[in-house]
């Protein structure tokens, strides 16, 4: 309850733009791993699979660690409750021009073509949607866009998986 409560002041805070981040250099692969942490035990007992494939090396990026979490902790979470026991949920970092490339994907019920357009609005949710408030991916894409990046969603369709593709800048070398 405290969460929903949370993310819906977040929510009022994006819409009337008081939502701040502060933006510092960090190393990405840190935020992944502390937000695959605390997905874990829903995955159990979900029984899905999550996978991460991040490089070796640090992929330093401007950003607020916190928001960063909030956005990929609801990607994560939403991946493993749309994906089916023995399913399965991968997150990937790779370097993209001046970009850190972080997309979740998984093997779950899948995205209609026509509500692709529409899943980052507020209060949306799916048709065939008896989860949720719609809240979760409008309050990612408005923390990934005030980190000056951009997130979108990827399906092939219902029961074909998702891939959410989400870009934050690298922070400059000094």
């Amino acid at each position: 309850m405290s969460t929903l409560l949370d993310d819906l002041l977040d929510m009022s805070r994006l819409t009337l733009k008081t939502l701040r981040v502060d933006c510092v250099p960090l190393d990405i692969r840190i935020v992944i791993e502390d937000a695959l942490d605390t997905v874990e035990l829903a995955a159990e007992r979900a029984g899905v699979s999550v996978e991460s494939n991040v490089p070796d090396t640090p992929v330093n990026v401007l950003g607020d660690a916190s928001r960063l979490h909030q956005a990929l902790s609801n990607l994560l979470a939403n991946a493993i409750r749309y994906t089916p026991r023995n399913g399965h949920v991968t997150v990937s970092l790779t370097v993209e021009r001046d970009a850190a490339a972080i997309s979740v994907d998984d093997t779950g019920q899948g995205i209609a073509s026509e509500d692709l357009k529409s899943i980052f609005e507020p209060f949306w949710r799916g048709r065939d949607c008896s989860e949720g408030f719609g809240i979760g991916l409008a309050l990612v894409r408005g923390i990934v866009e005030l980190h000056n990046g951009e997130i979108v969603a990827f399906s092939a369709g219902l029961g074909q998986g998702s891939r959410f593709f989400m870009t934050v800048p690298i922070a400059a070398k000094e």
